[in-house]
């Protein structure tokens, strides 16, 4: 007689919340995301890549793209065209021991995730937006994860190579003095080819990049209960009266009251 004796380790409360936006035109072109749950995009249809930091993925139809908190990314249309998925949002607080796929990876790699039955994952976003028990609904998340979890990740970027180069060079310096025409004068092109490039490639210009990645970062160290003038200094903000102003813009709230209000990472 064989016998398994397995021993669970505790699963921590938590919500998550799944959006089914339809076929249609996106109201807005550019929305990027910064935010301290993990997320889970579903592509149905629609002529659409995914930017996850410096990774751009192409993504077709059953192609799920996850992001762990504060891992900056953005929905980049290749053509204006109807576009159809879902949106999952979840906390990952206390639970990170069983989503691998979002932690045990580098940031800004192996983002995107091709199943290997997406039309299974279809059908269980599906589910998930109707209204069903608890039980019903947790148990089609998990079954869910686990699709992930055994998929394929995909870290093929679809970026020339200077643009790739200059990405790089943001990712790795962005929290102290950057100037456009520098950059561009380090990687051999004009500033107008680089703002090009930024906005056929990734839908942003270079300063809205850089402006991203540092407001993702201030975010983290609010989380982690600094100072608002040293989360604005660390995440190269020079000028904190600016920082709060444009860190409203972004979250809705100050500094401050995103601090107080956010649990600690």
């Amino acid at each position: 007689m064989k016998k398994n004796t397995i021993q669970f380790e505790e699963i921590h409360p938590f919500t998550f919340s799944i959006t089914h936006v339809p076929h249609e035109i996106p109201r807005v072109i550019n929305d990027s995301h910064i935010h301290d749950q993990c997320e889970i995009y579903v592509n149905v249809s629609g002529e659409v890549s995914f930017m996850v930091e410096g990774q751009l993925y192409p993504v077709r139809r059953g192609d799920a793209i996850i992001t762990r908190p504060f891992e900056y990314h953005h929905c980049v249309y290749r053509k204006i065209a109807p576009h159809e998925h879902y949106w999952i949002l979840f906390s990952c607080k206390g639970n990170k021991k069983l989503l691998e796929p979002f932690f045990k990876r580098p940031l800004g790699t192996g983002n995107r995730i091709v199943p290997a039955r997406p039309e299974t994952l279809l059908a269980l976003c599906e589910r998930l937006t109707k209204k069903r028990s608890p039980f019903e609904n947790y148990y089609d998340f998990f079954r869910l994860l686990q699709l992930l979890r055994t998929g394929e990740p995909s870290g093929e970027s679809v970026l020339p190579r200077d643009l790739q180069g200059v990405l790089d060079e943001i990712n790795e310096h962005f929290t102290g003095p950057l100037q456009i025409d520098a950059l561009a004068r380090d990687h051999f092109m004009s500033v107008n080819t680089l703002e090009r490039q930024f906005k056929t490639h990734l839908g942003v210009t270079p300063s809205e990049y850089i402006r991203q990645k540092r407001l993702a970062h201030a975010a983290l160290l609010l989380r982690r209960q600094q100072s608002v003038s040293r989360a604005a200094a660390e995440s190269g903000f020079g000028d904190t009266s600016q920082f709060i102003a444009i860190f409203k813009k972004q979250f809705g709230k100050t500094p401050l009251q995103y601090k107080k209000e956010a649990p600690e990472a």
